[in-house]
């Protein structure tokens, strides 16, 4: 069963954007400059890794009796992440942080980069404003979005098809739907989101970090809209299973993780955002975006790299907190 779900993780495209998208159109090109934008800042202090991966040499995956050596020398959780990096080549960008709490991991968080289908998180959240501003009552949002739709399809529908399965279509759907129903520039402006680009699929990745934390503390929308957003999020898929959800085996059962992966061929994105709810204790941001920059690399490195930070930041986490 294992294997089924690797194949049909490397050759589905339920993830993976097409190059001609006509909403999104994207230039092909596997290594993106950086753009600093100045006005998109957040709340979320930030303690930069400001070492980069091309400064740090590629190496070969260690022998088991190196990696038994990393393990009694790599003191560090900055360490540990930097030589996973390392080893995977690329170009990262990465928050790692608890809910209202300390930065224990960042790379190059506010340079604006491509967050492919990460974006799909703020679509949702101006789809539910856009049903706040035309007056569907609270009490009644489920059904509504059961009942109702658009192209074809219920609300519930395209929302499942854009957060869970990552489609494209359902996701030009939505969001023509919210560009005709709601004052995007305007909404926000309201919410205090600065410096993102939704066509061009650009933000920062303390920028989306900051969406998630938000979301998880209910600041954007009604009580049931955000838990109906969360609820999609956390719909269990077999590629869960992978890059943040590789932590899926260690974690305690009353733990729920809430992410929205992204992938793209132009230019190449791997990326994963998430929350880690713990219902008794500290909760956290993890938000991942690798780039094919110098030293080049493949998907597949990249793809298993995050999973690997993702255990090293569990194994931080599951015996500090």
């Amino acid at each position: 069963q294992r294997q089924m779900c690797i194949r049909d993780r490397l050759q589905t495209a339920t993830e993976i954007f097409p190059v001609t998208n006509m909403i999104y159109p994207e230039r092909d090109s596997t290594n993106i400059p950086a753009i600093t934008d100045s006005s998109s800042q957040s709340a979320i202090p930030i303690r930069d890794i400001t070492k980069s991966v091309t400064q740090i040499s590629a190496t070969t995956a260690p022998s088991p009796d190196e990696q038994k050596y990393n393990r009694q020398t790599i003191s560090s959780i900055e360490e540990q992440i930097d030589r996973i990096i390392a080893q995977s080549g690329g170009r990262w960008h990465i928050i790692i942080k608890e809910v209202d709490g300390d930065i224990i991991y960042s790379r190059l968080p506010e340079q604006r980069i491509n967050i492919a289908s990460v974006v799909k998180v703020p679509f949702a959240l101006l789809f539910f404003e856009a049903l706040n501003e035309k007056g569907i009552p609270e009490g009644e949002l489920r059904e509504y979005i059961q009942m109702t739709g658009t192209g074809g399809r219920t609300f519930d529908q395209l929302l499942s098809a854009m957060l869970v399965k990552s489609e494209e279509e359902a996701t030009e759907i939505l969001y023509t739907y919210i560009k005709q129903s709601l004052n995007i520039p305007a909404q926000l402006r309201e919410w205090e989101i600065t410096g993102i680009d939704l066509d061009a699929r650009r933000f920062t990745a303390v920028g989306v970090a900051s969406i998630f934390e938000r979301l998880h503390k209910g600041e954007f929308v009604s009580p049931t809209s955000r838990n109906l957003i969360l609820e999609y999020m956390n719909t269990y898929t077999f590629n869960d299973d992978f890059r943040i959800g590789s932590i899926r085996e260690k974690i305690p059962e009353t733990y729920n993780i809430y992410n929205k992966r992204g992938s793209l061929l132009t230019p190449y994105v791997v990326a994963d955002s998430a929350l880690l709810e713990n219902p008794d204790g500290a909760d956290f941001i993890i938000t991942i975006f690798a780039f094919n920059s110098e030293p080049k690399t493949t998907y597949e490195q990249l793809d298993r790299a995050i999973g690997e930070i993702s255990l090293t930041f569990w194994n931080y986490i599951a015996t500090k907190y």
